[in-house]
């Protein structure tokens, strides 16, 4: 059996990942860091971030673009899958690149 990298730095993400979530949880409770926390400050802390997130999750953010709002300025290439184009927004004066897609099937015999 081949050796699996994927496997590998799964594991070491989901490690580093537990790391920076206990340094992030022991940083924004407060100024220093040093200080004991008690069960009751964590789980505190915890369930105020239960539920921001379920704020966040249950009213997602409106998208309200519309192609009209974009100005194509020109085709930065083209593939076998579709075209790509550079546009400019002219309310955030940012540019974008759009991505126009075709679809379809091969057969095989």
């Amino acid at each position: 059996m081949p050796f699996s990298s994927s496997k590998l730095l799964s594991n070491r993400f989901d490690i580093q990942s537990k790391k920076q979530r206990l340094l992030l949880l022991n940083t924004s409770m407060g100024q220093n860091a040093s200080v004991k926390r008690t069960a009751n400050d964590i789980q505190a802390f915890l369930d105020k971030e239960k539920e921001k997130f379920i704020e966040k999750y249950e009213s997602p953010m409106r998208q309200n673009a519309q192609l009209d709002d974009f100005e194509l300025i020109r085709t930065i290439g083209t593939g076998s899958f579709g075209k790509r184009k550079k546009s400019f927004k002219s309310k955030s004066l940012s540019y974008f690149v759009f991505s126009r897609t075709s679809t379809f099937s091969y057969t095989s015999n």
